[in-house]
Protein backbone atom coordinates (compact mmCIF):
# COMPACT_ATOMS: atom_id res chain seq x y z
CA UNK A 1 0.00 0.00 0.00
CA UNK A 2 1.03 3.23 -1.08
CA UNK A 3 1.78 6.27 2.21
CA UNK A 4 -0.71 8.49 -0.19
CA UNK A 5 -3.26 5.61 -0.17
CA UNK A 6 -2.76 4.51 3.09
CA UNK A 7 -3.34 8.48 4.60
CA UNK A 8 -6.10 8.98 2.42
CA UNK A 9 -8.03 5.75 3.93
CA UNK A 10 -7.18 6.35 6.86
CA UNK A 11 -8.54 9.76 6.88
CA UNK A 12 -11.64 8.94 5.43
CA UNK A 13 -12.17 6.12 8.31
CA UNK A 14 -11.04 8.46 11.15
CA UNK A 15 -13.67 10.96 9.55
CA UNK A 16 -16.31 8.55 9.16
CA UNK A 17 -15.70 7.47 13.11
CA UNK A 18 -15.91 10.86 13.78
CA UNK A 19 -19.58 11.65 12.49
CA UNK A 20 -20.63 8.11 14.11
CA UNK A 21 -19.95 9.15 17.25
CA UNK A 22 -21.47 13.05 16.67
CA UNK A 23 -24.36 10.44 16.06
CA UNK A 24 -24.32 8.66 19.53
CA UNK A 25 -23.48 5.96 17.21
CA UNK A 26 -20.86 4.45 19.62
CA UNK A 27 -21.04 0.99 18.43
CA UNK A 28 -20.56 1.50 14.88
CA UNK A 29 -17.63 4.44 16.00
CA UNK A 30 -15.85 1.17 18.01
CA UNK A 31 -16.16 -0.91 15.22
CA UNK A 32 -14.73 1.89 12.54
CA UNK A 33 -12.06 2.18 15.60
CA UNK A 34 -11.36 -1.34 14.99
CA UNK A 35 -10.90 -1.12 10.46
CA UNK A 36 -8.56 2.13 11.55
CA UNK A 37 -6.52 -0.34 13.71
CA UNK A 38 -6.53 -2.81 11.05
CA UNK A 39 -5.39 -0.37 8.69
CA UNK A 40 -2.56 0.80 11.01
CA UNK A 41 -1.59 -2.86 11.36
CA UNK A 42 -1.56 -4.34 7.55
CA UNK A 43 0.78 -0.78 6.78
CA UNK A 44 3.15 -1.37 9.48
CA UNK A 45 3.02 -4.88 8.26
CA UNK A 46 4.07 -3.77 4.44
CA UNK A 47 6.51 -1.20 5.68
CA UNK A 48 8.13 -3.65 7.69
CA UNK A 49 8.33 -6.68 4.86
CA UNK A 50 8.79 -4.34 2.48
CA UNK A 51 12.27 -3.11 4.64
CA UNK A 52 13.47 -6.54 5.23
CA UNK A 53 13.54 -7.12 1.15
CA UNK A 54 15.50 -4.00 0.57
CA UNK A 55 18.09 -4.86 3.24
CA UNK A 56 18.01 -8.51 1.92
CA UNK A 57 18.73 -6.87 -1.38
CA UNK A 58 21.44 -4.37 -0.66
CA UNK A 59 23.58 -7.24 1.57
CA UNK A 60 24.51 -9.27 -1.90
CA UNK A 61 28.41 -10.09 0.17
CA UNK A 62 28.73 -13.73 0.21
CA UNK A 63 31.07 -14.92 2.80
CA UNK A 64 33.07 -17.85 1.88
CA UNK A 65 32.42 -20.04 4.75
CA UNK A 66 33.79 -23.15 3.62
CA UNK A 67 37.21 -23.08 5.32
CA UNK A 68 39.03 -22.71 1.37
CA UNK A 69 39.97 -19.85 1.94
CA UNK A 70 43.60 -18.33 2.35
CA UNK A 71 45.20 -19.46 5.46
CA UNK A 72 46.70 -16.91 8.00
Amino acid sequence: MKLENYKVNRTKLLDEAQTLIDSSKLEDAAAKTKEIEALDAQFENEATALANLNALKDNAKIIDLTGNGTGI
